[in-house]
């Protein structure tokens, strides 16, 4: 049996009214089985025939044609075939669950409809996972879908994975600036779910003083941050610094230690206020002993922080002069 020849029967069946997604199991086992034979060109050429299967009104059998492809795009499958017909899915998904939620007068006891619509939820939410962390084009497409995810999030998990994953920005702008040392860099952002990994990629990239430069931390624990090793390795991370908000900056150039304008590592960094078009970073000595455990929150989710320019201390300079003379 040929890799197209196995797809197609799993959409035969799944076409036919009289069967279950029991029926499909062996199936998608045997296009799995002949996927492995194959090169990525043929497996890609099998994916979009697949998307075919998400439009199927039998929500279970949609579902498990949903889990293969997000098993392929966990493979490293391109999803450019696949985004729109996932998306369009999940859309329809959300809607339903949402309005049979919003139909509920006790949210403590949902009506068999909103309890069937949260199923289907069940069925997409993780191949939607695997799509949105490999495309930042799906994430940007799925951001109207957020005002969904809140009411669903305190009822199902997977809204709540979805809202955490498809807010997270790619190529975004930032500068960082340690006032105390006069170094800093300008960089992109991209992946990157919350502070605390924010700050592991701020130990591997941030420059040093001096001759003799030492490692901040291994780089096990900067390979789990970055998704180039497992998603939760057995280290403890220490933080090097506090970060601040430019709000922190003082008329003499250094920082207010005050609370609120720190960035929390349980924070994300599009809390991070944005100044001239750029997520804005000061660098403080830590105020306390801070240790996180190292990982990161979804597996096939790289992260990065591509340093475009290391600022020179006249540089570094000009960028807290602006900050303090900012019309707020």
């Amino acid at each position: 049996m040929t890799l197209k020849h196995a797809v197609e029967q799993l959409l035969i069946s799944a076409q036919d009214e009289n069967s279950t997604p029991d029926d499909l199991y062996p199936l998608a086992q045997c296009v799995f089985d002949e996927a492995r034979k194959q090169p990525r060109t043929a497996v890609e050429e099998a994916l979009r025939d697949l998307a075919s299967g998400l439009s199927l009104s039998h929500a279970g059998k949609a579902g498990l044609i949903g889990m293969c492809i997000g098993a392929f795009l966990e493979g490293g499958c391109s999803p450019k075939d696949v985004q729109d017909a996932l998306l369009d899915r999940l859309e329809e998904v959300l809607h339903r669950a949402e309005e049979h939620l919003s139909g509920c007068t006790d949210p403590e006891n949902l009506s068999e409809e909103c309890l069937a619509a949260l199923d289907d939820l069940e069925l997409f939410w993780r191949p939607a996972i695997a799509l949105l962390s490999v495309s930042p084009a799906a994430r940007s497409e799925a951001a109207p879908l957020l005002p969904l995810l809140e009411p669903l999030s305190e009822h199902h998990e997977g809204a709540h994975w979805l809202s955490k994953l498809i807010p997270v920005m790619h190529e975004e702008p930032v500068v960082v600036l340690e006032p105390s040392t006069g170094l800093g860099i300008e960089g992109l952002l991209s992946g990157v779910v919350d502070n605390f990994q924010l700050h592991v990629l701020l130990m591997d990239v941030f420059p040093q003083k001096g001759l003799f430069k030492r490692k901040r931390t291994s780089e096990r624990i900067i390979a789990v941050a970055r998704g180039d090793g497992p998603q939760e390795g057995e280290d403890h991370v220490e933080g090097c610094w506090n970060m601040y908000t430019h709000e922190a900056l003082l008329g003499d150039l250094t920082l207010s230690e005050a609370s609120e304008n720190w960035v929390w590592g349980e924070g994300t960094p599009s809390d991070i206020p944005v100044l001239e078009d750029r997520r804005v970073i000061l660098l403080g000595p830590p105020t306390y002993h801070r240790t996180w455990n190292s990982m990161r929150m979804f597996s096939a989710l790289k992260a990065d922080l591509k340093v475009t320019r290391v600022l020179n201390e006249r540089q570094v300079r000009s960028w807290l002069e602006r900050i303090t003379n900012r019309e707020e």
